[in-house]
């Protein structure tokens, strides 16, 4: 069986910005129209279409796709209504898969190209962290359910007390309410783009995945030693060092790579 992409995360804004500056233009919505039977049609497409478009088979300004309109219950709405939901996702799936093979496979695409502002396909074990989620285990009333489960009640509630007092903080350093790790790279998840429960994904997801997306900045540890390149610095750039330094302390890194992902997926 061919291997099919399970998203995670596909943020369609970028994509939508990446692929029409490669390919061109992409219709600006999806329109949902009734055929004859009642019965999907597949996406419209001018004759032009699947070459200007990668092959994905979409025209230049929208995609109409048929649908069942007429419905008698609210049963018949959700299921049109989840219906709908699923081919959209199966067209942005399209649209990534074009975007993501066309610029790997470039001739000019290097894997090993660590520039900010360049494209980059990784693959690793993902950590997710939900920051919101942390917090909120250290809330008062969850310190004392879980003290009371324990047999050393005042043990175990001093040791999550001083752990509050560290983690907290440094959850608050961290600009990402969500974000994820692979491979010395860390990724902002926006909520809106996330294909799950947001809630949950901290306990759901594990296990090797795949990431594209773009370079945006590049963390390491700094030199107290080095004092070259200091024109042009400002106070701010020393805030912002501080905390970067702070980050990779959190993370255990001694250098980590910012990414804007696109996807990540199975």
């Amino acid at each position: 069986m061919d291997k099919a992409n399970r998203f995670l995360y596909l943020n369609t804004d970028s994509l939508y910005s990446c692929y029409s500056q490669v390919f061109g233009s992409l219709p600006s919505e999806i329109t949902f129209v009734q055929s004859q039977k009642g019965k999907n049609k597949e996406l419209e497409s001018n004759k032009d279409s699947d070459e200007a478009n990668g092959g994905v088979g979409i025209s230049s300004n929208k995609v109409e796709i048929g649908t069942k309109l007429e419905l008698s219950n609210s049963r018949e709405s959700e299921i049109a209504i989840a219906k709908e939901n699923s081919i959209r996702a199966s067209y942005h799936d399209s649209i990534f898969n074009t975007l993501e093979g066309r610029i790997c496979n470039d001739k000019n695409y290097n894997s090993q190209n660590g520039q900010i502002g360049s494209y980059v396909r990784i693959k690793g074990d993902i950590e997710i962290v939900d920051t919101d989620y942390i917090s909120n285990l250290f809330d008062s009333k969850y310190l004392n359910k879980i003290a009371q489960l324990a047999n050393d009640q005042n043990g175990l509630k001093l040791t999550l007390e001083q752990a509050k007092k560290v983690i907290i903080p440094m959850c608050n350093i961290i600009p990402y309410k969500k974000f994820a790790l692979i491979n010395g790279c860390i990724m902002n998840l926006d909520e809106t783009f996330i294909r799950d429960d947001p809630s949950i994904i901290m306990f759901k997801y594990s296990g090797k995945m795949n990431a594209f997306g773009y370079i945006t900045n590049i963390i390491e540890a700094s030199d107290n030693s080095d004092k070259s390149n200091v024109a042009g610095k400002t106070n701010f750039s020393g805030f912002s060092a501080a905390m970067n330094e702070m980050i990779l302390t959190l993370l255990g890194k001694h250098r980590l790579k910012v990414i804007h992902p696109i996807g990540i997926y199975y």
